[in-house]
């Protein structure tokens, strides 16, 4: 599916969503990442490697680590990485691995 300006996806339940080549978006059913499917992980690190320094990752809240990684390869491609306020984040799991991240990551208050 080519990606439209203007427009939000979702990823279906059980599906990764990935960018492709040329400003396509593709889904799949690999392997969970972070023991879920859809994962953020996969779409941050597709983006990354599409746009590099182009992109953006938001990461509002979240369960567990996923997105940790996903925003480090947005970091290290020169995009920018946002994060909600760990202070703010619900789940104690995902304020540890957000607070990982390097100092370049911007925090929402």
């Amino acid at each position: 599916m080519r990606i439209e300006r203007g427009r939000i996806y979702v990823a279906p339940p059980n599906h990764h969503m990935t960018v492709g080549p040329i400003g396509f978006i593709r889904l799949d059913q690999g392997p969970r990442e972070n023991h879920t499917r859809p994962a953020a992980d996969p779409l941050f690190r597709s983006a990354a490697s599409i746009y590099g320094s182009r992109v953006m990752g938001i990461i509002l809240t979240g369960g567990g680590s996923d997105g940790t990684q996903g925003l480090i390869a947005v970091e290290q491609a020169g995009g920018l990485a946002i994060v909600q306020d760990p202070v703010m984040l619900a789940i104690q799991v995902c304020r540890r691995a957000l607070s990982s991240m390097t100092t370049r990551t911007s925090a929402c208050h």
